[in-house]
């Protein structure tokens, strides 16, 4: 992101780059098989991540015209959360209590968010230099839809195979643009890699 904001009747800028580290989550979901290695699968996920900021901007000086100071850091400890509705068509292979299972589609993902909205600083005579006191921070929001494909492995235990355990691997993306309260959007690619363990449970087809 790139703002500006007046200050002594100039203008000065601050440049903000984010990034979000690396966080857990839940997912739950719902697979139907309509066919004997084919099926949907609709999933709800939710994430949520710590944020991280670095910072950079030039002040205009008080007393000389285009003689903008320059101050620059990083701020850790953002929030930012992910939110997410994946509807997928799914490959499946079974051989004895093993499935494997490809699945993709569309995903319907929100994305909540900490950006800057300003800078405290303090500057004294002969007011050469600045020194940052604090960042505000605003939260942001958007959603988009996108895609998601992966893979998943599941072992099915008992005679009525209708328990189990699972992994899966989920690669989603999705383009957003948030719009805080003041400045310009922030364009920001949501999803990323997922790897999940968990509980299957299956109904059985009473019919068959």
């Amino acid at each position: 992101q790139s703002r500006t904001f007046s200050k002594y009747a100039e203008e000065g800028q601050i440049d903000s780059e984010y990034s979000a580290d690396s966080g857990l989550g839940f997912e739950a979901g719902l697979h139907y098989r309509f066919k004997p290695r084919l099926g949907a699968m609709l999933s709800f996920a939710t994430a949520s991540r710590d944020g991280s900021l670095s910072y950079s901007a030039s002040v205009p000086h008080p007393l000389y015209l285009d003689q903008d100071r320059t101050i620059s850091g990083t701020k850790d400890g953002l929030s930012h959360s992910e939110t997410a509705f994946h509807l997928d068509f799914v490959y499946q292979i079974q051989s004895g209590g093993f499935e494997v299972l490809f699945f993709a589609g569309p995903s319907f993902v929100e994305v909540n968010t900490d950006v800057v909205s300003s800078l405290d600083y303090n500057d004294v005579y002969p007011y050469d230099e600045v020194s940052v006191t604090g960042v505000s921070l605003t939260e942001a929001s958007d959603s988009a839809i996108g895609f998601n494909l992966g893979a998943g492995l599941d072992y099915r235990f008992g005679k009525s195979r209708q328990f189990g355990i699972g992994v899966q691997a989920r690669y989603t993306t999705a383009s957003l643009t948030v719009a805080p309260p003041a400045g310009p959007t922030i364009a920001i690619t949501a999803g990323g890699f997922q790897a999940a363990a968990g509980l299957r449970l299956s109904f059985p087809d009473r019919g068959a």
